[in-house]
């Protein structure tokens, strides 16, 4: 990473070097440029900071006479390289039209169910969920929502009528990305049926036949659809 040091511009000169120290042992340095000088402050860039954790880091000022000043205030910062695994995902019931589980919505901004584990997420993790590559949907975390290990994601449109393949995905605080969810197929449909068309079947026409006259109470009547 890189670390931000700011010093008192009439105490050091340029050329004067800055450290960067993890333990006692200096993981970054730099020379002070005359940019550096007149703003007060330098980046200096830290070499690997080892094993995932907690870090305290210092920073110390050398002059050109070699004196070292006193370390600053420890900075402290947690090192995590470790994605989440990938989650799961399934459309909700309120979102799944007709028949539940076979896959198919009339609802073009469906609910998505997003399971994780729990013990790899935080508050303030992002969910993204996406189709054709594209991200359609995002949700950041509650506290609630990442000890459950489930969120409810809403997306935008997903546009024309057809198969639709969505992925998932969650990125950490520290900006590690999981692995895309094994993909969910949902065919989206929003166009009805014609109406059909109702006819007395002929055995229950009495009387002139297609004149919709009948003398039977219960008759039977046809339903013609494509």
């Amino acid at each position: 990473p890189l670390v931000n040091v700011s010093f008192a511009r009439e105490q050091v000169s340029l050329n004067s070097k800055v450290n960067v120290l993890l333990s006692g042992q200096i993981v970054g340095s730099k020379f002070i440029t005359g940019n550096e000088l007149a703003a007060g402050s330098a980046q200096v860039a830290v070499a690997n900071l080892g094993a995932d954790g907690s870090k305290a880091l210092t920073a110390t000022l050398v002059d050109l006479a070699g004196n070292v000043s006193g370390s600053s205030p420890a900075i402290s910062l947690a090192l995590d390289r470790v994605a989440p695994s990938a989650p799961t995902l399934a459309l909700t019931c309120a979102s799944d039209s007709g028949l539940k589980g076979d896959g198919l919505t009339k609802i073009d901004t469906p609910s998505l169910r997003v399971s994780f584990v729990a013990s790899q997420v935080s508050a303030g993790n992002v969910i993204s969920v996406s189709s054709g590559g594209q991200v359609i949907g995002t949700k950041s975390l509650s506290a609630p929502e990442a000890n459950a290990g489930v969120a409810q994601v809403t997306v935008s449109s997903l546009g024309a009528d057809g198969m639709k393949s969505l992925t998932a995905s969650i990125a950490d605080r520290a900006g590690n990305i999981s692995a895309a969810s094994t993909a969910l197929q949902i065919s989206l449909d929003r166009t009805p049926p014609n109406a059909p068309l109702l006819n007395l079947v002929a055995s229950s026409d009495t009387g002139i036949s297609d004149d919709n006259i009948t003398s039977d109470a219960t008759p039977q009547i046809v339903a013609v659809f494509n």
